[in-house]
């Protein structure tokens, strides 16, 4: 895995990937009373789209390379796969470094219930934090 450089699909010529909010009304919103816009089949599909990939948990960058692949009408499957993998090994990683934590804070509050209160001094400031008890 790499640093997040990611991989560039398309042709280096093509056009920057359509924006994934809607900045400005599309031209099938149609304005209804107090504020309601009324939403056209293509926009209903695409925040569907974004909402099921986020969902997921592939990232916005990754829903617009996504986008840019389907208006240039290719198959969003194999990049799609791609993406999943490479976020699905994210996920574990944080998953592994979460539990890894949640071991530490549950060895720290054991062996602080054990421990006196103090004030801060020039050794330290909270002995709890910075002692090697807890390591």
């Amino acid at each position: 895995g790499g640093g997040g450089g990611g991989h560039s699909f398309g042709s280096p010529e093509s056009a920057p990937p359509p924006s994934i909010a809607m900045t400005s009304p599309p031209q099938t919103m149609k304005p209804l009373p107090q504020g309601y816009h009324s939403f056209g089949h293509e926009e209903v599909r695409r925040l569907s789209f974004i909402l099921r990939a986020r969902a997921l948990g592939f990232t916005l960058d990754d829903i617009q390379q996504l986008l840019s692949d389907a208006t240039q009408g290719q198959s969003l499957c194999p990049h799609a796969r791609e993406l999943i993998e490479l976020r699905l090994r994210e996920a574990q990683e944080k998953l592994i470094n979460m539990q890894a934590l949640v071991k530490r804070m549950e060895s720290a509050v054991e062996e602080w219930k054990k421990l006196p209160d103090c004030s801060p001094c020039g050794d330290h400031i909270c002995h709890l934090i910075e002692g090697d008890h807890h390591e």
